[in-house]
């Protein structure tokens, strides 16, 4: 058989292919029914599940699996199976527009403001405190020695002080003002993934920083870099790629006490849930807007009565031996991050749900790799116990649909049988 005739040959079952798809014998598809055993199917099925999750070639994978992951925080980890462990142990004080326009002090705020918002702070015996604000300006400030100072009390004290680094900055620029880089604070990386808009994830490495600037190697990012120093009594697993975070969705109880915050809806709302189970389950699915709680899961620190120095019976509970992340929620800085469960959040809670994450976990992060014989392999399976369940949930769903459609299938072909042997023996 020449070319021309293999084209011929091959164009000709092309047509017939197309035809026979357009046109289905459906004499010729129950002669195959027939034949066609009911494990060849399910295998055929099996290989193609496995190509779409592994490989994930069209992208439905990675979108299921995350769409898994927000309705598992939304219905089933956040609100019942996430310990406080890691509540209890994390705070934040956060400065906002209220707070700037309650103790009259524009923004930008010179370095002898947070020098005082550290002092007090440090005044209850935190167990760390981390500073979420980026110093790389070398504007002119007299009040500069003032937080100079401070970092050296903090040393004194014993309580243990991490700055921030700027990334991304223009060639040459320090990642934390050379005058307080020298005493030597310890400098983080604050890089924060965002997938699709979202903060469900957080780097496990980052930048390395020191007092001359970035230094070669890689570091342990922000979270990761505090729960090592400060909670020595849990062991740090080896990480290899990204921690999948869990939202909690019980806001700490002494938010509910003064915080009444600002839904997607524009409406000012309580932070206690006022939904029931069952409107919970329709509304992660129909309108996850209105589950979502606008309060903050970590416990967050009055500025204002802070720096007042009223003396708050719920300080000592909210500070000492606490790890306190000190950031801001201001409009004109744009630091504000998009979360599963709370929707918009100052980008601070990020870093206070990693570590929150970390603590709760004992060390043990939940992540969406597998190891295989010492190799790490990025997948697109839900490995984490909240994305387990929400993927048991929809297998439970998907069996059970499937033993229907078998039953539905089972029932139709004998009816088949019975009327094809009652036809036969109707014939004279």
């Amino acid at each position: 058989m020449n070319t021309a005739d293999m084209a011929k040959h091959h164009g000709a079952r092309v047509v017939r292919v197309i035809r026979r798809a357009r046109r289905p014998d459906r004499n010729a598809m129950e002669a195959h029914k027939q034949r066609v055993p009911l494990w060849f199917v399910c295998a055929v099925l099996f290989a193609f599940a496995m190509i779409q999750i592994m490989l994930n070639p069209f992208g439905f994978s990675d979108l299921t699996q995350r769409y898994a992951q927000d309705i598992s925080n939304l219905l089933v980890t956040g609100p019942y199976f996430y310990g406080d462990a890691g509540q209890k142990a994390v705070s934040v004080a956060v400065i906002d527009e209220e707070t700037l326009q309650t103790l009259h002090m524009p923004w930008p705020w010179n370095y002898g403001a947070h020098a005082r918002a550290l002092g007090a702070l440090l005044a209850y015996r935190p167990k760390a405190v981390v500073v979420d604000f980026l110093f790389v300006d070398t504007r002119p400030d007299p009040t500069l020695p003032l937080l100079v100072d401070e970092i050296a009390r903090y040393r004194q004290a014993g309580v243990p002080l991490y700055f921030e680094g700027g990334i991304h900055l223009p060639y040459g620029e320090y990642p934390l003002r050379p005058e307080l880089a020298k005493t030597g604070v310890p400098i983080l990386d604050p890089t924060t993934p965002v997938y699709d808009g979202i903060a469900r994830q957080y780097n496990v490495n980052g930048k390395c920083f020191g007092s001359h600037g970035v230094k070669p190697g890689t570091c342990y990012s922000a979270a990761l870099q505090v729960f090592q120093d400060n909670f020595r009594q849990y062991r740090l697993e080896p990480l290899n790629g990204m921690m999948e975070l869990v939202w909690g969705t019980r806001t700490d109880p002494h938010n509910a006490k003064w915080i009444t915050a600002t839904g997607s809806d524009g409406k000012p709302h309580p932070c206690k849930e006022q939904v029931s189970p069952l409107q919970r389950i329709y509304l992660a699915f129909f309108d996850p807007a209105q589950v979502q709680n606008p309060c903050p899961y970590n416990a967050q620190i009055p500025v204002v009565s802070l720096m007042d120095g009223s003396d708050d019976p719920d300080f000592p509970a909210l500070i000492k031996n606490r790890v306190v992340f000190y950031g801001g929620s201001l409009e004109g800085a744009q630091d504000k991050t998009y979360t599963p469960v709370n929707g918009l959040l100052p980008s601070v809670f990020v870093h206070a749900m990693a570590l929150d994450n970390l603590v709760t976990s004992r060390g043990k992060p939940e992540q969406n790799v597998i190891t295989l014989f010492g190799a790490t392999i990025p997948s697109s399976w839900p490995t984490s116990r909240s994305e387990l369940r929400a993927a048991h949930f929809a297998a439970v769903v998907a069996g059970r649909a499937a033993a229907i459609s078998a039953l539905a299938g089972a029932r139709s072909s004998r009816k088949a049988r019975l009327v094809s042997t009652w036809r036969r023996m109707a014939l004279p």
